[in-house]
């Protein structure tokens, strides 16, 4: 196994961790949850130039990088939900959107063609992480300031931007590859 691959399990690894730092209700735990998150981000940065630089690419890594990232950035958000900071309905168009442009991936492969990820792509991932962090951050800030009222203030609403880019961007994907979609109709 390859130091991109072996880099991608440390990030699937560090999920259950992340959620558990979450549900530990201390400023350490919070604080922790936050950095351990930043360093798994880090660590998807590093294994796709390692990767495409040292041409290390492989099927398996193909797959279980954006599978990672998925489980990560979705579990986040579901525990998200449970503490209050966004409601349940975006983080289930954001599961719907991750799972049809999943199943379109998968429809293109069927066919021969590769879709890889895009500028659109990119610009949803970094805002996925950018709301994550802020919300780490929040949540272990509230146990210096007391901010649990505002943190959904906060959140909601840049979460409900991220989403509304995300369909967006779902759409314009779909009438990109609309030939490969409507081919068996």
């Amino acid at each position: 196994m390859n130091t991109p691959n072996k880099l991608t399990l440390l990030r699937l690894l560090s999920v259950p961790f992340i959620i558990l730092l979450m549900y530990i209700n201390n400023i350490t735990a919070a604080y922790s949850a936050f950095a351990l998150f930043i360093l798994s981000m880090i660590t998807d940065i590093i294994d796709g130039r390692i990767a495409k630089r040292k041409k290390k690419e492989t099927l398996f890594g193909k797959f279980l990088d954006p599978v990672t990232d998925k489980i990560l950035i979705l579990s986040i958000f579901f525990v998200f939900v449970d503490k209050g900071f966004i409601p349940m309905w975006l983080v289930l168009i954001l599961l719907a959107r991750e799972l049809t442009i999943s199943g379109l991936r998968s429809t293109a492969s069927a066919r021969g063609k590769i879709i890889g990820a895009n500028w659109m792509g990119k610009t949803k991932a970094f805002s996925q992480t950018l709301i994550i962090s802020i919300t780490l951050l929040l949540n272990a800030l509230n146990y210096s300031i007391n901010i649990e009222k505002v943190i959904p203030k906060i959140t909601t609403p840049l979460t409900l931007i991220m989403v509304t880019i995300s369909v967006i961007f779902l759409f314009n994907f779909m009438y990109q590859n609309r030939k490969l979609i409507l081919k068996d109709t």
